[in-house]
């Protein structure tokens, strides 16, 4: 099955139960990193990786290393609490984030109070003059993040501050017009590591392989129904595509071997069941620069190293940076390299 669809404490439980029942299952926008289980396989980056793809990032443009952490206090937002340990454990030494941070409530989960309370960590990022800042929450609390920096204004910052985040994409609530003034009053900008690039849509090139083939399906989709602005942009549509495709693909392929490529007549072909499914997902797919029955999707092209190897997340998912409003992005000329999960930022490790 696919569709298990946020790190919370439910889907983990979930992903537990499935996996006793020995059933492989496939999250397409999973990102914690310790959302595992023997059979729960991930398209997605998880923190960890996204942070390795900020540090890139910042390996690049490293500004002043005044840095400044901005975290969700809520103990059971599994997401939340995951990347506050992963941003420590990449940037706590180097921007001293033991004592440069503040933390919020933020609005995921039960009543714990005013959410969204942003203003000590604001007036601490103006007094103490900081340059990147690590949100450490939910995107659906960042806009009113924004909004509170916009309110102190520049505080007479000389540079652009960053606001370092990770996620599936770059959703529309954070680019909209309102959002969109609220960083330039507060003289900052998003940094997103994140699973696609609202660039490859964009028109600027021509998209690479499958993502080719599912934009001009998701533009039939588009035209029938109303899905917003920017429905891409987000991420989601991308990364639900893959999962399906892996887990579709998985199961043509274990239907062919089993049945001897379909020469076997219809009343003698068998079904296969949820034991030949993962056996097929569980076969390495990626070694090194060679790719067998890699998924190649919309997201990019990846795969899986076999039984067990990185708690099956996927290997070589691209994860570009994004900058909002929009400048250098990773891979392109004179900025970081692309990271490719599990990979670094080699280009000769992936297929292309």
């Amino acid at each position: 099955m696919t569709g298990i669809p946020s790190s919370t404490p439910e889907t983990r439980r979930a992903i537990a139960a499935l996996s006793k029942h020995s059933i492989p299952t496939v999250g397409p926008v999973i990102t914690a990193a310790n959302m595992n289980s023997p059979y729960f396989f991930k398209t997605s980056p998880n923190n960890d990786q996204f942070a390795r793809a900020l540090k890139l990032y910042l390996d690049k443009k490293p500004a002043g290393h005044r840095g400044f952490l901005v975290w969700d206090n809520r103990s059971e937002d599994v997401y939340s609490q995951n990347l506050r340990s992963v941003f420590e454990r990449h940037f706590g030494t180097a921007y001293d984030l033991t004592n440069h941070n503040s933390n919020f409530t933020g609005t995921s989960g039960t009543d714990k109070g005013i959410p969204q309370r942003f203003t000590d960590a604001v007036q601490k990022i103006c007094n103490e003059k900081s340059d990147t800042v690590f949100f450490a929450g939910r995107d659906q609390d960042l806009p009113a993040f924004m909004e509170r920096m916009a309110q102190e204004g520049s505080c007479g910052r000389t540079s652009t501050l960053r606001i370092l985040k990770v996620g599936i994409g770059l959703e529309p609530t954070l680019t909209a017009d309102a959002p969109t003034r609220w960083l330039d009053e507060a003289r900052a900008t998003i940094v997103d590591a994140s699973s696609v690039d609202p660039a490859w849509w964009a028109g600027k090139s021509n998209p690479k392989k499958a993502l080719g083939r599912f934009l001009d399906r998701f533009e039939e989709i588009r035209k029938e129904h109303k899905l917003g602005d920017k429905p891409l942009d987000d991420g989601y549509a991308v990364m639900y595509h893959d999962a399906f495709a892996l887990l579709a693909g998985a199961v043509d392929r274990t239907f062919a071997e089993i049945n001897e490529g379909g020469k076997k007549a219809p009343e003698a072909m068998s079904i296969p069941t949820k034991d030949d499914v993962y056996n097929t997902l569980i076969i390495p797919s990626i070694a090194g620069d060679s790719c067998s029955s890699c998924l190649v999707g919309a997201g990019g092209t990846y795969g899986f190293e076999g039984p067990g190897k990185n708690d099956q997340w996927a290997v070589c998912k691209p994860v570009p940076v994004v900058e909002y409003p929009s400048s250098t992005r990773s891979g392109a000329p004179g900025a970081a390299a692309l990271y490719r999960t599990y990979r670094s930022g080699s280009e000769s490790a992936c297929p292309s």
